[in-house]
C-alpha cells in the first residue's frame, strides 16, 4: 500500500521495493515517491511502481526526474505499465542517472575489491570483453556497502558450479596471408545435451554458458570456479579461443600455463578441466601444471568426430551431476563411444581420480531456460536499454559463409560503422545478416544488443522513419514513449518538418546506446534513385549525430561504397556459393538424406571430405590458392552433376532442388557419384 512508503522505519532498511500492481496513485503517494528516491531515504536499490492502476501526474513527473538527477543512490526504477507524465527527455535523464548511480556504487565496491574490475569492465562494450561478463547487474541490487563483495560476486557460496566456455570463430588467416574458414560446431545442440543432463538430476549446480576468451577463462579462475568445460578446435600445440571479432586467438600450451598460473600461488584452484577438443592432450598437461587435478582431454595425434564428444561428454555429465566419480564418469562414458574410446584420456595417471566434484550439492529445482539471452551474459531487460527481442534465428542448415560473416562483423567492429551487404536475389544476403546479428548478440559485441528490422515495400525515408520509431518505441524500456507523430502532413512544408522532428526524436533516443541496427531486404530504397540519395543523407545525418550505433544494410544492388561525410562505408558482395559448398548444401538439405553417410564410399576410407588442419598444415593440398582440394570425393563429384550446375550455386535454387527431387533420384545420384569416386581414385592409387 501507497503507506508504506511514508514509514522511515520500513524505508531506511529496504534495499528492494516491489509495489507494483497496487493501483497507486494520489498527491500522498506522489510525494512519498519523490521522498523515496531521495538519498535521505536510505539505502533504497531497487523500486518497483509498475502496473496499469499506477498513475503519476505531470507534476511530479517533473520533480522525480529531478530528485533522481540531483540527490538519490537508486539504480533501478521500474513503470512498465505505469501511466505517466515523463517525456522522452526527461526518461533519457532519468536513465542516465539511474546508469550513474550504479557505475558510481561499483567505482566505491571496487575499491574494496579489486576482483571486482571483471566486472566493472563487462558492464561497458568493448570487442575484446564482449563474451566475459556471466553476471547481471540485477543481482547486485542488495549488496551492502560495508561488506566485503567478493561474498556476492557470481553464485552462492554454497553452490557449486561448472562453466561451459564455446569456442566458435568464424575464420583464420593462413600461413599464406588468406582468410579461411573453420569448421562450425554444433555448439547449441550440446548446451541442450549439457542443460538437460544437469537439470534432471536436480542438484544445487550452477551451469554457466559463455564464449571461451583468454579474458573469460581468466575470469572463471578468479571468481573460484571449480569446474570448467571447453569446446572448440584444438592442434597438438595450441588451443583456439576467440578474439572478440570472430578470429581466432591462437593460444599455445606454454601461454595457456601462464594465464592459468597468473596472479596465484602455482595453482589455479580449479578442480576439474574437461577439453573437448581434438589434438588436447598436452594442452590438458598444460592445465595439470596448473595445478587442475582432474582433465579429461584426447590423445595428441587423434582427432574425434563432433557428435562422439558431445556424446561422450553427455553421458559423463548425466552420471558427475549425480554424484559419481570422475573415473567412473570417464568409464561409462567411453562405452558409449566404443569405436573412439581409446582417444579419451583422463589425466594425470599418478592419482586416484575416484573423487565426485559435485558430492555435496544439494537436491534443487530446475527450469528449462526461459530467455537465451541469460545464457550468453546479458542481465534482465530492466537493465538494458534495449529490450528488443533477439534477431531471428540462423537456418538450421547453414554452409559456406563463415568468410562472409567474419569480413562483416570486422567491418562494423572496426572504422566502418555502417556496411552493406548485396548481391544477386537468392543468394543467402539476409541470411549472413542473420548470422552477423546472432554472432554479436550472443557475445555482447553491442551493449545495447541487436534491432532487426525487414524493410520489405519500404520505398522512402519516411517510411523507413516511422519503422524505425515503431520498433525503438517498442524497445525502450523505462516506459511507454510515444515517438509516433499523429497527424498527417498535407503540404510539402509540414512533411519536412514532420521528418525532422522524427529524425531528432529518433537521434535523442538512440544517443546514448551502443547497438547494431539490422535493416534487412531494403531493396525498394535502392533501387529507387531518387530515395537512394534521400537515404544517405540520411544515414550520414544519423551517424554524425549519434557515434554508437552501427547499421548494416541488405539489397540486390550496391547501395554506398567510400565514405559519408567523415564516415567509412563498407559495401561487401555475398557471392555465389562454392561448388563444393553447394554440395554438401545439397545434401544437408535433402529430406531424402543419411547425413555423412551419404559423403562416403563403401570399402574407400579416404573418400569422404576432408577437414583443413587450422594450424595451415594442410596449405599445399590448395592448388593456385583456390578453395578446392587435389582429392577427388564425394562433393566434388555432386558438385559435377548437371541438376547441381544448373542451380548455379545459388542457394534458394539449390533448396528447391533438395526439396523437390524425389528419393528414387537422390539415392540414385549418391550411388552414381560414389561409383565415380571409388573409380577415379582406383586409378589415382
Amino acid at each position: 500500500k501507497s503507506e508504506m512508503v511514508t514509514e522511515n522505519n520500513v524505508m531506511t532498511q529496504l534495499r528492494v521495493l516491489d509495489l507494483s500492481g497496487n493501483n497507486l496513485s494520489g498527491e500522498a503517494f506522489e510525494e512519498s515517491l519523490v521522498h523515496a528516491v531521495n538519498v535521505g531515504c536510505g539505502h533504497l536499490c531497487d523500486l518497483n511502481i509498475g502496473g496499469k492502476g499506477t498513475l503519476i501526474s505531470k507534476e511530479y513527473s517533473e520533480n522525480l526526474c529531478k530528485a533522481l538527477e540531483q540527490n538519490s543512490i537508486l539504480h533501478f526504477l521500474r513503470l512498465e505499465g505505469a501511466t505517466h507524465g515523463l517525456t522522452s527527455d526527461e526518461i533519457l535523464s532519468i536513465e542516465r542517472s539511474l546508469f550513474r548511480n550504479r557505475e558510481e556504487f561499483f567505482v566505491r565496491q571496487n575499491e574494496k575489491a579489486s576482483s571486482f574490475n571483471a566486472f566493472l569492465s563487462s558492464t561497458r562494450t568493448h570487442p575484446s570483453n564482449a563474451s566475459c561478463s556471466s553476471i547481471d547487474l540485477e543481482s547486485y541490487n542488495g549488496i551492502d556497502e560495508d561488506k566485503d563483495v567478493n561474498s556476492h560476486i557470481g553464485a552462492d557460496e554454497n553452490k557449486l558450479g561448472l562453466s561451459v566456455l564455446f569456442s566458435i570463430p568464424l575464420a583464420y588467416h593462413s600461413p599464406g596471408g588468406k582468410v579461411r574458414a573453420l569448421d562450425t560446431l554444433s555448439y547449441k545442440q550440446e548446451q541442450d545435451h549439457l542443460w538437460t543432463s544437469f537439470a534432471g538430476a536436480q542438484k544445487n549446480i550452477d551451469l554457466r554458458f559463455g564464449f571461451a576468451t583468454t579474458e573469460t577463462l581468466r575470469a572463471e579462475i578468479s571468481n573460484k570456479c571449480i569446474a570448467i568445460h571447453y569446446t572448440g578446435h584444438g592442434s597438438p600445440e595450441f588451443l583456439l579461443f576467440e578474439n572478440g571479432r570472430g578470429g581466432v586467438q591462437f593460444v599455445s600450451v606454454k601461454k595457456l600455463t601462464s594465464l592459468l598460473c597468473a596472479g596465484t600461488s602455482g595453482e589455479c584452484g580449479v578442480e576439474f578441466v574437461f577439453v573437448s577438443a581434438c589434438h588436447s592432450e598436452l594442452v590438458g598437461q598444460a592445465f595439470i601444471k596448473a595445478g587442475v587435478k582432474h582433465v579429461v582431454c584426447v590423445k595428441v595425434l587423434d582427432r574425434v568426430l563432433d557428435r562422439s564428444a558431445q556424446q561422450f561428454s553427455r553421458v559423463f555429465y548425466q552420471h558427475l551431476a549425480n554424484g559419481y566419480t570422475v573415473q567412473d564418469c570417464f568409464e561409462i562414458a567411453k562405452e558409449t563411444v566404443v569405436e573412439e574410446s581409446s582417444k579419451f584420456l583422463l589425466l594425470p595417471d599418478n592419482i586416484d581420480h575416484q573423487v565426485p566434484i559435485f558430492e555435496n550439492a544439494k537436491p534443487s529445482e530446475w527450469t528449462p531456460i526461459a530467455d537465451p539471452a541469460r545464457v550468453y551474459g546479458y542481465g534482465p531487460s530492466s537493465t538494458r536499454l534495449w529490450k528488443a527481442p533477439p534477431p531471428p534465428a540462423v537456418p538450421s542448415v547453414f554452409v559456406g559463409r563463415n568468410v562472409e560473416i567474419y569480413f562483416t562483423l570486422n567491418s562494423i567492429l572496426g572504422n566502418t560503422h555502417i556496411a552493406t551487404l548485396w548481391g544477386e536475389e537468392g543468394v543467402g544476403k539476409s541470411t549472413v545478416a542473420r548470422a552477423v546479428a546472432n554472432y554479436a548478440y550472443e557475445r555482447k559485441l553491442f551493449r545495447d544488443g541487436v534491432l532487426y528490422l525487414r524493410m520489405d515495400k519500404v520505398n522512402s525515408v519516411s517510411m523507413l522513419l516511422r519503422r524505425l520509431l515503431q520498433a525503438v518505441n517498442r524497445s525502450c524500456v523505462s516506459a511507454d514513449v510515444d515517438l509516433n507523430f499523429q497527424f498527417s502532413p498535407r503540404s510539402r512544408a509540414e512533411e519536412d518538418t514532420l521528418m525532422e522532428s522524427q529524425v531528432e526524436s529518433l537521434a535523442e533516443i538512440l544517443r546514448y546506446r551502443n547497438s547494431l541496427i539490422v535493416l534487412d531486404h531494403c531493396d525498394s530504397l535502392a533501387e529507387n534513385t531518387s530515395s537512394a540519395a534521400e537515404f544517405e543523407l540520411f544515414l550520414g545525418r544519423l551517424k554524425d549525430e549519434v557515434h554508437g550505433v552501427h547499421i548494416l544494410i541488405t539489397s540486390r544492388v550496391s547501395m554506398y561504397s567510400g565514405r559519408f561525410p567523415g564516415f567509412p562505408v563498407k559495401s561487401l558482395e555475398i557471392q555465389r556459393l562454392r561448388p563444393r559448398d553447394g554440395a554438401m548444401l545439397f545434401v544437408r538439405m535433402c529430406p531424402h538424406s543419411r547425413g555423412r553417410a551419404d559423403l562416403q564410399v563403401p570399402g574407400l576410407k579416404n573418400a569422404s571430405p576432408p577437414v583443413v588442419d587450422p594450424m595451415g598444415t594442410n596449405e599445399e593440398e590448395y592448388e593456385n590458392g583456390e578453395d578446392e582440394m587435389l582429392r577427388y570425393d564425394m562433393l566434388t563429384s555432386l558438385s559435377e552433376d548437371s541438376r547441381l550446375r544448373i542451380t548455379g550455386n545459388i542457394p534458394k535454387k539449390i533448396a528447391a532442388l533438395a526439396y523437390t527431387i524425389s528419393a528414387t533420384d537422390y539415392h540414385r545420384l549418391i550411388y552414381e557419384c560414389q561409383n565415380v569416386v571409388g573409380n577415379v581414385n582406383s586409378m589415382l592409387s
